[in-house]
């Protein structure tokens, strides 16, 4: 799936994929990703894989509109979906109680 973020844009929250695992490719500009706490710097023509069950979150650090493209594998389904929210439900309850 392509994914167009704008300068200074980001994914809104830090999310695991309990099942699969999820591939950036960068087709312009820089990607800047949190795996697990840890940072990365993703740029046009590199890629970077977050194993399933790690913390992730995306964002566009620099001043231009970031093009890449993401993957799930395996693909979702609907159970897994399901799982996915559950998760992100557990994530949002954590950051509340760090708040």
């Amino acid at each position: 799936m392509e994914w167009t973020v704008q300068p200074k844009g980001y994914a809104p929250l830090e999310h695991i994929h309990l099942n699969q695992e999820k591939i950036f490719h960068v087709k312009s500009g820089e990607l800047k990703i949190l795996i697990n706490k840890e940072e990365y710097i993703i740029k046009a023509g590199e890629n970077i894989t977050v194993p399933k069950g790690i913390r992730h979150i995306a964002s566009n650090n620099k001043e231009e509109v970031l093009i890449a493209a993401w993957s799930i594998n395996p693909a979702w389904i609907i159970t897994n979906l399901c799982s996915d929210l559950r998760a992100l439900q557990m994530i949002v309850s954590l950051i509340k109680k760090e708040a």
